[in-house]
């Protein structure tokens, strides 16, 4: 199982003491307190490139917007509210303003890099959260998404893993409505804007049809501890 979860500090905390704090006092112990953690990320938000292609379905977020996305796989539903727990009890609520989570489906689109490893990933990594066009029923969704990852593929040619995450539910009443949130991986900034001609365009037109609104974050990928292969379906390797 996975699960996604959106952090947004308290006013007046700045992000970097925030995700400091996080890092090295909130998830380090985490793998040591629950067994059944089978892989633990922490992606640290950025500012936003001032060059980055702007989408149209993009919502403007209110102020700097969340500080901190985890990811945490488990072998159950209660490994992950074990965690949760953990990190309760280490003060977490006195750290945010908002925790929105999200059980996930996932599946790996394209990895052309090395595998995840512990430590801080090299390059940016760009974090949507999409809601699809209400119209669309699961299965169609999902098969429009399949066909986007591979148009995808071969526009950013210098994206080195590409994850898709199908929201299976919301954690919360009061969480955003969500239906996937996908995950593209670059060395640099400049490799996501680099592609063939028209490339970024035929995105845009692409995704009009599939997805209603959304938010895009930028952040740089903490791996605390690697998610075993097992826990992700791939679906398509470096042959992309």
């Amino acid at each position: 199982m996975k699960f996604i979860s959106f952090l947004k500090a308290r006013e007046g905390i700045e992000r970097d003491r925030f995700q400091d704090w996080f890092l090295v006092q909130g998830v380090a112990g985490l793998p040591g307190k629950v067994p059944g953690l089978t892989g633990l990320v922490v992606n640290r938000v950025i500012d936003p490139p001032t060059h980055r292609p702007r989408r149209a379905y993009e919502e403007a977020l209110q102020g700097r917007g969340y500080d901190a996305v985890l990811e945490c796989w488990t072998e159950g539903g209660e490994d992950f509210a074990r965690a949760v727990a953990e990190l309760n009890a280490l003060g977490l609520a006195d750290w945010i303003s908002r925790r929105d989570e999200y059980e996930v489906d996932q599946t790996i689109i394209v990895e052309r890099g090395m595998p995840c490893s512990e430590g801080v990933t090299p390059g940016i990594k760009y974090i949507g959260r999409l809601l699809f066009h209400s119209d669309l029923p699961e299965s169609a969704a999902r098969r429009s998404w399949a066909i986007h990852g591979e148009l995808a593929a071969n526009t950013f040619l210098k994206m080195t893993k590409y994850v898709q995450n199908f929201v299976k539910a919301a954690l919360a009443a009061d969480a955003p409505q969500a239906s996937g949130m996908p995950q593209l991986y670059f060395d640099r900034i400049e490799d996501y804007m680099e592609t063939p001609v028209g490339g970024h365009e035929r995105i845009s037109h692409d995704l009009r049809h599939l997805i209603r609104s959304g938010i895009r974050l930028y952040t740089i990928e903490h791996v605390l501890k690697a998610p075993q292969a097992s826990a992700a379906r791939l679906r398509s390797q470096a042959a992309h």
